[in-house]
């Protein structure tokens, strides 16, 4: 979110510094000693990747294991088609890759629970948990 304008910037950091993950989530992503990949599908005047983006970032930022990369719809080139909704691919949507870039699953746009929960779930998946 670094190359975002200053407003969007703020919004981000507003909403991740006063974040708090549960212990047991902490525990479980720090346990991960295998590399894990996540490919972030975000626009940073989106209001879901406003959302979302700060609790996945907190989430994952005490395990270097954990690698994050971020690309807006427009480098897709109509590349991850498994992923698009009605014709294109919604924001934010994370993949969550193994260390071999197998593909072990996904959130897109809307979590279906807890949005904290839900990416631990997601983020062990992609180590084989």
């Amino acid at each position: 979110m670094l190359n975002q304008p200053k407003d969007i910037r703020t919004k981000f950091m507003h909403k991740y510094i006063p974040l708090e993950i549960k212990a047991e989530n902490r525990g479980l992503i720090n346990s991960l000693d295998k590399k894990v990949k996540i490919l972030g599908i975000v626009e940073g005047g989106c209001p879901d990747t406003q959302n979302f983006l700060p609790m996945l970032e907190k989430l994952i930022s005490t395990n270097p294991n954990i690698e994050l990369k971020l690309l807006t719809r427009d480098y897709l080139n109509g590349e991850l088609q498994q992923f698009e909704i009605d014709g294109k691919v919604k924001l934010p949507t994370f993949i969550f890759m193994d260390e071999e870039y197998g593909i072990k699953g996904a959130f897109v746009e809307k979590p279906k629970e807890d949005v904290e929960a839900e990416l631990t779930v997601l983020i062990l998946s992609a180590k084989g948990v």
